[in-house]
């Protein structure tokens, strides 16, 4: 039986990592869900969250913003864990004067306050057991994740409903400095 906060709503916008770096996450994270019966996903780092609206009116804002930023390297600071099914593990990113005003940005084109943003990657979906989080950790060494990536593209995913269900709608790439 799936609990309530085991699904997602609307369409969300991720920062998605060049496609090298991309698989390394992506092998980490098909490991860990094969492991623990927990569903695959993309490697991301969530952007905004929850939207709502037209496709046709959030690919024209992606868009807006993914022409308006340059491709950047992301910093990870640590990895975490919380008693949630969406952040159950995770590599925190440092938040960084180029991330906050790409997350500023996002919530202006969209019309939303900019609230709190915790930027991370996570790497497993599910309710865990803290011990078990704990020895996940201890098994993936600095070398497995890296220190961050370079960001390439923002993609638009509708993440309504079970994670087996979200689908990638487009994706852009990001301007060149």
């Amino acid at each position: 039986m799936k609990k309530i906060d085991d699904v997602g709503s609307g369409y969300s916008i991720w920062i998605m990592p060049e496609a090298g770096e991309g698989e390394r996450y992506a092998e980490i994270i098909r490991l860990l869900s094969s492991t623990y019966s927990t569903p695959f996903f993309e490697p991301h780092v969530t952007l905004l969250g929850g939207l709502s609206g037209s496709e046709d009116s959030l690919i024209k804002g992606i868009s807006d913003i993914a022409s308006s930023i340059h491709s950047f390297t992301t910093q990870f600071d640590k990895i975490g864990y919380l008693e949630e099914y969406f952040r159950s593990l995770f590599v925190l990113l440092k938040r960084d004067a180029e991330l906050e005003y790409i997350w500023k940005t996002a919530s202006a084109k969209f019309h939303l306050r900019p609230d709190r943003y915790m930027p991370h990657m996570s790497l497993i979906y599910g309710f865990i057991p803290e011990e078990e989080k704990q020895e996940i950790i201890k098994k993936i060494m600095v070398n497995d994740i890296g220190n961050g990536f370079l960001a390439k593209k923002l993609a638009l995913y509708s993440t309504e409903g079970p994670v087996e269900r979200w689908q990638k709608i487009c994706s852009f790439d990001l301007s060149r400095v």
